[in-house]
């Protein structure tokens, strides 16, 4: 045939027939004969708008499904741009979470639980005030007949620097004889005048306990008869003292106690204990203060007393809850009584902005994942199309950016083909038959080029 050259304009028209449509088997061939023969059937074969649409939906999802079994690669590209995005949205989200919550509990740690527990303290420091008065007064003036003298004045004065609302009582036990109360025992409890603590047995282990830490207790709490919970602070005390039976003109002896209560060696003896009766249920009840601005500020709270000894048994105070969530925790400690504050945020530590954050990550990553993979499905399909209508070789040539495409051959055969009754079975087909007749033809002319290693110039 000679030497031929045969020019190809990318971006030119092809043929209004349907010879120059998509590739044999090509889904987008379907669609596009489906597609025509709807424009073409007579009305009684039309669909109705909303079936033409249905139809034109199920195909293309035929389509889409054919493409994505065929390219598995593009649902895991999907998957994988859904994974990372994930990852990276998750992580960030559940940090920032994690930095608010380690903030919110800094805060009620060295903020508001602070305050309270510090505001507790000080109150428990100051109701022992009235125990360290009345002690100093008899260290200044041990003498029993000369404190007799003076209790009414004494105590008066100490009641008034003291808050009467918690400080209940002073008492004044010498050798563990109650001696002196103010103010004086009720109708009915004359009777505990005189008594020996160190005789009585439920009485004796609270006092050798306070004679070996020789220093302020508070014991207790316990229900008192008047019905608060109360508590007691005692402070031993240890004076000068020439012998082992000196007893500043009291006429009271300790009771069986000399190795605690007489020391030879520096010459000091256990002259007796001053205590003072508390009243505790001011500093649970919850219209306290530092528990009304616990509850104020949307917090919850646990208040209780740690098992320190037989006198300070675990003992639950105050809670609005009965199981807080990974609260944290103040330690109240004075003397020998520790306190627990646990607070935490009725609503939990973690913000309420967290579980929204998650919930648009996932969506906004799936969202994304979907539009990259529709990307690639139509990249696909435009892909296809374009191997249906043009050689590989003439694709390759467009995608390095060549605009007018020029082949040389040293043998080129033209092929003039027609098909023999093609009016007379045409008129007999619908137009979707037709199509399909065409595109059976076509497979045919393409696979025996393939065979052959002929290439095809459409």
């Amino acid at each position: 045939m000679g030497d031929s050259y045969r020019l190809q304009n990318p971006h030119q028209d092809g043929p209004p027939d349907s010879m120059n449509g998509a590739a044999a088997g090509s889904p987008l061939a379907t669609e596009a004969a489906a597609h025509h023969e709807h424009k073409k059937l007579p009305g009684r074969y039309c669909y109705s708008g909303a079936g033409r649409y249905l139809n034109r939906w199920v195909l293309r999802c035929k389509v889409t499904l054919t493409i994505l079994w065929e390219r598995p690669l593009l649902v895991a590209a999907s998957l994988l741009v859904f994974g990372a995005l994930c990852s990276a949205g998750l992580a960030a989200v559940l940090t920032a979470a994690a930095l608010d919550v380690a903030s919110t509990k800094d805060l009620a740690q060295h903020g508001i639980g602070s305050q309270v527990a510090a505001s507790l303290k000080q109150a428990l420091k100051t109701s022992c005030v009235g125990a360290e008065l009345l002690g100093a007064v008899v260290v200044q003036m041990p003498n029993c007949s000369s404190l007799d003298t003076a209790w009414d004045s004494i105590t008066t004065d100490i009641m008034s620097r003291v808050d009467p609302a918690v400080v209940q009582q002073l008492e004044l036990d010498v050798a563990a004889v109650i001696w002196k109360a103010f103010p004086p025992f009720g109708p009915g409890l004359e009777f505990l005048y005189g008594r020996d603590l160190l005789k009585e047995p439920d009485d004796r282990p609270g006092v050798l306990y306070s004679l070996r830490e020789r220093r302020t207790l508070i014991m207790g709490p316990y229900t008192c008869k008047a019905g608060f919970k109360c508590a007691f602070t005692v402070t031993p005390l240890f004076l000068p003292a020439p012998s082992a039976e000196y007893d500043w003109g009291c006429g009271f002896q300790p009771y069986n106690c000399t190795d605690l209560c007489w020391d030879p060696v520096h010459k000091t003896k256990y002259w007796g204990q001053v205590s003072t009766m508390l009243n505790l249920d001011p500093f649970f009840s919850r219209t306290d203060e530092r528990l009304v601005m616990l509850a104020g500020r949307g917090y919850d709270y646990k208040l209780w007393q740690a098992n320190t000894s037989f006198s300070n048994p675990y003992v639950l105070f105050a809670n609005t809850t009965a199981d807080l969530k990974d609260p944290v925790v103040q330690e109240i400690q004075i003397e020998n009584l520790v306190w627990y504050l646990e607070i935490a945020p009725e609503a939990g530590w973690v913000p309420r902005w967290r579980a929204p954050c998650l919930a648009a990550v996932v969506v906004g990553a799936a969202l994304v994942s979907l539009l990259v993979l529709w990307l690639l499905v139509s990249k696909e399909q435009h892909n296809r199309l374009l191997r249906a209508m043009l050689p590989r070789k003439v694709i390759q040539q467009l995608q390095n950016g060549e605009q007018a495409i020029a082949e040389h051959f040293d043998s080129v055969t033209i092929l003039f083909s027609d098909i023999v009754g093609y009016t007379t079975v045409a008129s007999q087909l619908t137009p979707f038959e037709v199509v399909t007749l065409l595109n059976e033809l076509f497979s045919v002319f393409d696979e025996l080029t393939q065979r052959n290693g002929v290439y095809k110039v459409p």
